[in-house]
C-alpha cells in the first residue's frame, strides 16, 4: 500500500468539472480524462477533506459495508489515485 492517511490534494494543474453527479477530471499534462461518479465521486471528495479512515467511515454509511472492507477499498483507491497522478500527500 502506497497511501499515507490523507488528507490528499489533486494536482495543481488538475481541471475539475462536476457534471450533475460525475466528476470529470482532466490532466492537462497528460491529456488523460478521467470519470467519477458513485463510490468513486464520494471517495474522491472525503479524501480531499479528511483521512482514509474518515473515508471508510463515510463508504460504511454510505454502502453499509465492513469497516475493514471499506478501509482496504479506500486505500486501494487512493493508491490507483496516486499513481495516476491525480492526487499527492
Amino acid at each position: 500500500m502506497l497511501s499515507a492517511d490523507g488528507p490528499f490534494a489533486p494536482k495543481g494543474d488538475l481541471i475539475e468539472t462536476r457534471l450533475a453527479d460525475e466528476m470529470i477530471l482532466l490532466d492537462p499534462t497528460t491529456a488523460q480524462m478521467f470519470s467519477l461518479a458513485g463510490t468513486g465521486l464520494l471517495l474522491w471528495e472525503a479524501l480531499q477533506s479528511g483521512t482514509i479512515a474518515d473515508a471508510a467511515v463515510q463508504l460504511t454509511v454510505q454502502y453499509d459495508v465492513p469497516l475493514d472492507v471499506a478501509t482496504n477499498d479506500v486505500h486501494a483507491f487512493a493508491d490507483r489515485l496516486l499513481d495516476a497522478g491525480l492526487l499527492h500527500r
